[in-house]
Order: C-alpha cells, then sequence, then structure tokens
C-alpha cells in the first residue's frame, strides 16, 4: 500500500489531494458509487497516478509557489490563485481523473488524432478542408489529450496545450 503524502506544497508530497477530500468530493457526486466501491489502496493509487500525469503531461500557467515543493500546486497565478491553496476546480480534476484511471477510464483517441497516426496529411469534405501536420510517433496527439473533457474544462485557464486542443 503506497503512502499518500498530500501536504500541498511539500518536497516530498506524492499526491494533491487524499483520500479523505477525495472521498467528501465524490460523497457529493454522481461519481460516489464507483468511488465507493474502490478499496483504500487503489484510491490512493488513482490519487497518486493523477497527480503523476498532472505533473508530467502538463504544462502549467503561472508559478510554483515555492522552489522546493514537489508538485506543480500550489500556484501563483493571477485572478486564479495566491499560492496558498489548490482550488476547487484543481481538487475535482485530480479526483476526477483519479477515478478514471482506477476505472480504466481513458479518454478515446479524437477523430483527428486517428486520421494522423493513420497517415492521413489532408482531408475535405464538401467546402471544408484541413492539412494536418505531418507527426512523428512522440507527437501524434497532445498530452493533454489523456484527460477527458470534463477534467481538462476544469483546469480551463491553468495549463497550456501543445498545439491545438
Amino acid at each position: 500500500m503506497p503512502t499518500i503524502i498530500a501536504t500541498l506544497g511539500a518536497a516530498d508530497a506524492n499526491s494533491l489531494v487524499d483520500v479523505e477530500t477525495a472521498d467528501a468530493y465524490f460523497d457529493l457526486g454522481l461519481g460516489g458509487g464507483a468511488w465507493g466501491e474502490l478499496d483504500q489502496d487503489t484510491k490512493e493509487r488513482a490519487l497518486v497516478s493523477a497527480t503523476r500525469d498532472f505533473s508530467a503531461i502538463l504544462r502549467w500557467d503561472g508559478v510554483k509557489a515555492s522552489s522546493t515543493q514537489a508538485l506543480p500546486f500550489p500556484r501563483r497565478l493571477n485572478g486564479m490563485s495566491d499560492g496558498l491553496s489548490l482550488t476547487s476546480n484543481v481538487t475535482a480534476a485530480v479526483c476526477e481523473h483519479a477515478l478514471a484511471l482506477a476505472k480504466g477510464l481513458t479518454a478515446p483517441p479524437s477523430e483527428r488524432q486517428s486520421m494522423r497516426a493513420e497517415g492521413v496529411l489532408s482531408w475535405s469534405m464538401g467546402n471544408r478542408s484541413e492539412t494536418l501536420a505531418a507527426a512523428s510517433g512522440e507527437t501524434l496527439s497532445d498530452p493533454a489529450d489523456k484527460l477527458s473533457a470534463p477534467v481538462r474544462a476544469l483546469l480551463t485557464g491553468w495549463f497550456r496545450v501543445a498545439g491545438t486542443m
């Protein structure tokens, strides 16, 4: 069983949200049943994995509150946060992504991603057309595409995408 360290701003933190906070979040929403079915170990692993995804795949706007903190939050971002706490939207995004990871619900590739993976360079339909940038295996999609649309919506204003979303 992992030891979850969700102390905001800590140098050894491995999760932005602890199980108790996630339990409270899901008690109020539709995902509560699915989250409640998970055992403690799976919940902890899901929260740590969600935090790892947020740390590894997103390019965050603003600046970390401290140069010694292990995780991307707390952050200072004008109009969004003073860097002292975790906003409710970020907490919700971590919880929702953790549940999706635990249940194996990852975002399916978009039609554009599928076409690029198949080598399509351009397409047209009626008076609409698009030329897709040639892509290497590493750049077939934006890393943020691993996140569901609701999670990306919760994080609006917090991160930059690589290319277009």
